[in-house]
């Protein structure tokens, strides 16, 4: 499976790069992004570090291939290089993101995805190498997906040789949308294989409200994993209110055989969480927004215990010089002291002509202290230039004092162009 794998992955670059430049019947962007990132950490205990990494981020869309629009290829990846870490992390790192092809067919009823590509299907959100087909008959509806997980080196999780699944829906087009979904994925684990089932919903019962919704079943463990709702409601033109629940199971949205999460940290598998949010947002006179949010986190263990936030802000916008300034502050409070905090933040955006400039500053006061610190810091400026419509350059200054870092300065500058044909 894996050596299909890179035959397809392979075979997909070559067929992006053998196509002209200019080529008839093909549209083609390729977008660069590329990163040079300073730092120097100044921590309370050892020595200070310096950084520098640079990044490249690479995305290239061929549309139309071989003058046929319902085929396109889509490729992106990126790569790191540490030019100087005290730390003594690896010098260079690599990865193709995704790497596939698309067609649609049947008058866009149909479409197959081919390579390795990110699968956002119901309740399964998976990164893979595969195949995933989708097909729609009316109002009905059902998708298939196989091939290898890939995990992009980003994480160590112990994956499977093989991931499966499947989604049955039913729809009506701007009004409602249900389906069931199964996933597994076989390996050399040394317990269970992963089988999960998830149903999922989306409702517009009338125009100024929407209710969204996932549950996800852990088959092998025989528990609900996940849980997830939340209605929105359009009160009059200018308010809006979000309510939502959410919850999970640690042990069983984390199944232990596929991830060692468990192994080598202070999570309790035994613990589930509930998160009630409530949020209301008002625009009494247009380019004014002003809105609140809370938020009660509830723990079934004492540890790492539970909270209560709550948040209010205002954004106003402007046609001139000053196009956005923002105020924001919350309060946390909690059964644990090291939980309780307070926070304000105030940002401002400007433009002129093809030059941009930020200011963003966020101070946190603890409850008690941490590290001998009871206030933390991160003051963060920036400025852009954008002399074409193909290309800008950017750069960030950033600032931080916390109870993690005695001071931490950091440089980041940003280059990005963008081709089409």
């Amino acid at each position: 499976m894996m050596r299909m794998t890179r035959l397809i992955l392979v075979f997909l670059i070559m067929t992006a790069l053998s196509i002209p430049v200019p080529a008839s019947g093909v549209d083609l962007e390729v977008n660069s992004d590329t990163y040079l990132h300073l730092f120097q950490v100044d921590q309370p205990v050892g020595q200070d570090t310096d950084h520098a990494h640079l990044f490249e981020y690479i995305s290239l869309e061929m549309v139309k291939v071989g003058n046929r629009p319902e085929l396109s290829l889509h490729v992106n990846g990126w790569t790191r290089l540490s030019l100087a870490d005290e730390t003594g992390d690896d010098t260079a790192q690599s990865s193709l993101s995704s790497a596939y092809a698309y067609y649609r067919y049947n008058d866009n009823r149909g479409q197959v995805k081919l390579g390795r590509f990110l699968l956002t299907e119901g309740t399964s959100f998976e990164a893979m190498d595969g195949v995933h087909l989708k097909q729609s008959f009316g109002r009905v509806g059902f998708s298939l997906f196989g091939g290898s997980p890939n995990s992009d080196g980003a994480s160590e999780n112990k994956r499977g040789n093989l991931l499966t699944g499947t989604r049955a829906f039913i729809l009506s087009p701007g009004r409602f949308e249900m389906g069931l979904s199964y996933l597994t994925e076989d390996g050399d684990f040394v317990g269970e294989e992963r089988e999960e089932a998830g149903t999922d919903l989306w409702i517009r019962p009338t125009r100024n409200m929407e209710i969204t919704g996932q549950i996800l079943y852990n088959l092998t463990t025989s528990g609900l994993a996940s849980d997830d709702i939340s209605l929105l409601v359009k009160v009059s033109s200018n308010v809006e209110v979000t309510l939502g629940s959410s919850g999970y199971s640690y042990g069983d949205l984390f199944q232990a055989v596929t991830n060692p999460a468990f192994s080598e940290s202070l999570i309790n598998p035994d613990d589930e969480v509930r998160v009630l949010t409530g949020r209301v947002q008002w625009r009494p006179v247009p380019r004014f927004n002003l809105f609140g949010t809370v938020r009660s986190t509830d723990h079934k263990e004492d540890d790492p215990g539970d909270t209560d936030r709550s948040e209010i802000g205002l954004n106003i916008t402007f046609p001139g010089f000053v196009e956005k300034i923002g105020l924001q502050t919350a309060v946390q409070s909690g059964d644990q002291p090291e939980n309780e905090y307070s926070e304000i933040r105030g940002f401002a955006m400007l433009a002129s002509g093809s030059l941009t400039f930020s200011l963003d500053a966020a101070a946190m006061m603890y409850g008690e202290q941490i590290s001998g610190e009871d206030q933390g810091l991160q003051v963060v400026g920036s400025a852009g230039w954008t002399p074409s419509g193909s290309l800008s350059i950017s750069g960030d200054l950033r600032l931080t004092e916390s109870p993690v870092f005695e001071e931490d300065v950091a440089v980041v500058l940003r280059a990005n162009y963008l081709f089409e044909n």
